[in-house]
């Protein structure tokens, strides 16, 4: 799934530039004072939580907007799925807001008018909670027999 968007020869070096325009959103966003992300935070994420680095590893491959897979990274670190908004036109329009929530109250809104995000959707789990809905977290998609 990385590599869907690399050509043939080149999948490392499109990820890690990807890890990259993320790592500098990130920054951007929330400056020096939070979890990086890295290739080798997402290894040592692996080793401690196979799961989780499963589940932004197939965000990887589901988008390429840095903004999103900021917000994937943010919900795996316990970031609440608050609100999601989707406004479609056939052929002619598309956006995606998205608004995190924390514990303590706080929220982070993360937008994209790349309908390619909305493959980020699959990735979260759909529960209900006394007939309310919920988006849950976010986690890696299995297929049996791959």
């Amino acid at each position: 799934m990385i590599d869907g968007h690399a050509q043939d020869d080149a999948p490392i070096p499109v990820v890690h530039h990807l890890l990259n325009n993320v790592a500098n959103a990130y920054k951007s966003r929330f400056g020096d004072t939070t979890p990086a992300i890295s290739a080798e935070v997402l290894v040592r994420l692996y080793k401690n939580n196979p799961v989780k680095a499963k589940a932004f590893a197939q965000s990887l491959g589901a988008t390429q907007t840095p903004d999103m897979l900021v917000m994937s990274w943010r919900i795996l670190l316990g970031m609440t799925i608050a609100k999601v908004s989707m406004d479609y036109t056939l052929s002619s329009q598309f956006s995606l807001r998205f608004v995190l929530e924390s514990t303590y109250d706080e929220t982070e809104e993360y937008q994209s008018d790349d309908m390619d995000d909305s493959a980020l959707l699959r990735h979260f789990a759909v529960i209900k909670i006394e007939n309310k809905p919920m988006f849950d977290g976010l986690y890696p998609l299995t297929v049996k027999g791959f």
